[in-house]
């Protein structure tokens, strides 16, 4: 039970958020699906080490809370992670942890004894303490996950970019229109990107991008961005506490992630992509230091 100093504090710090001007709007990509078993950890993970390797930075934030997916993809299991934070208990520099040269990580915790709720003024906390990072941060990956919350609500109003992350299943495509139709009607205005996981067949995915588009401009008045496909691939996951090795060892997958970290940090190419090789080596030592290579089918 909270002591009277850690109210005191608490109340410190949601009053000096509610009083923060942000000089600059917040670089935060909120990586999310409405249909579980996607690939939107994945996705995230990947993106937060590809815009460090273009020299933006990045934290990962693993906001699919009581899953901790993210964190476990790491090789991680802190007993304290982003719920304290939500509670106004913990303050974002003490839970920040560095997994790679210019990525850091908000880790979450699995299963926790007592789950945080993921209300509103959660949320409006942890932007608040976001906004807090230094302006050399770079770019905030959020993974979101597949739940709908107050908390996601705020972060998904709150981000520069939403990307949403489908398959070509009838129900996954179906449920990511309906999120962007609810959100939509909510008066939600952020920029949303779609991105087609497993796509077996270019046409196929190139169907369900129009499909997309044109549902979305017909009934709903807005534009997304087709933000490209990624084939049916041997995913990442973490083994006995080891942390997952990145990229992933497929070349086109690994080019995939690096085109689309430019287009999201809207980095001008002035150089030709490094060859897989070089991109696979330097991606290992800054995210997975000299961990051996772990590569089994992750399906969430």
């Amino acid at each position: 039970m909270p002591d009277q100093a850690d109210m005191l504090r608490q109340l410190a710090r949601s009053a000096a958020g509610a009083e923060a001007a942000p000089s600059a709007p917040l670089k935060l990509l909120l990586v999310c699906s409405a249909k579980g078993g996607v690939g939107t950890t994945t996705v995230a993970v990947q993106l937060a080490a590809a815009l460090a390797e273009l020299g933006r930075g990045s934290v990962l934030v693993d906001a699919d809370l009581g899953r901790a997916d993210a964190t476990s993809l790491l090789g991680l299991s802190p007993r304290v992670g982003l719920e304290s934070l939500l509670e106004g208990r913990t303050g974002i520099e003490s839970l920040l942890s560095c997994v790679a040269d210019g990525v850091r990580l908000l880790p979450a915790a699995w299963a926790p004894s007592e789950p945080c709720q993921p209300t509103l003024s959660a949320g409006r906390r942890l932007v608040s303490e976001l906004r807090r990072l230094p302006a050399d941060s770079g770019w905030i990956v959020v993974d979101g996950g597949s739940r709908r919350s107050p908390l996601h609500d705020h972060l998904w109003q709150q981000a520069a970019r939403v990307l949403m992350i489908t398959t070509p299943d009838d129900v996954a495509v179906m449920d990511s229109y309906a999120r962007i139709k609810s959100l939509a009607t909510a008066g939600a205005t952020t920029p949303i990107g779609i991105l087609i996981n497993r796509a077996g067949q270019t046409s196929l995915a190139l169907d369900v991008q129009s499909r997309l588009e044109q549902s979305c401009r017909r009934f709903l008045s807005i534009a997304i961005e087709a933000c490209g496909q990624l084939p049916q691939w041997t995913g990442l996951s973490a083994i006995e506490g080891r942390p997952a090795t990145l990229p992933s060892r497929e070349p086109s997958i690994t080019r995939e992630f690096v085109r689309l970290a430019r287009r999201v940090a809207d980095v001008p190419r002035v150089a030709d992509v490094p060859s897989s090789s070089q991109q696979e080596a330097s991606f290992c030592r800054k995210v997975a230091g000299n961990q051996g290579s772990l590569q089994t089918s992750y399906h969430s």
